[in-house]
């Protein structure tokens, strides 16, 4: 029985930092779209899942090395003020 529980609050623990990791993406998403409606910048996609950020001075690959990618940049971009250079951009094709 103390197995069992201890495996439902782990999976628990595990939503609640799945839920955390979402949030923090479409705050990060919402900050650097045009008034807060989250977009691709190119072509209008709405759709979170489909949605990441783009460097827009073409350093994002030796920038996502130093810093990491997913949830810990877009951490990195709050801790960090949310800096300029930028965009939400989707990634269909």
């Amino acid at each position: 029985m103390a197995d069992a529980q201890w495996r439902r609050e782990g999976v628990q623990r595990a939503m609640t930092q799945q839920e955390k990791t979402l949030v923090l993406k479409l705050d990060v998403l919402a900050h650097y779209c045009p008034d807060g409606e989250i977009q691709c910048a190119c072509c209008g996609e709405d759709w979170p899942i489909f949605l990441g950020i783009d460097h827009m001075n073409g350093q994002g690959a030796k920038h996502r090395e130093e810093v990491g990618r997913g949830a810990v940049l877009h951490r990195w971009l709050k801790n960090n003020g949310y800096p300029e250079g930028y965009q939400v951009l989707c990634f269909t094709l």
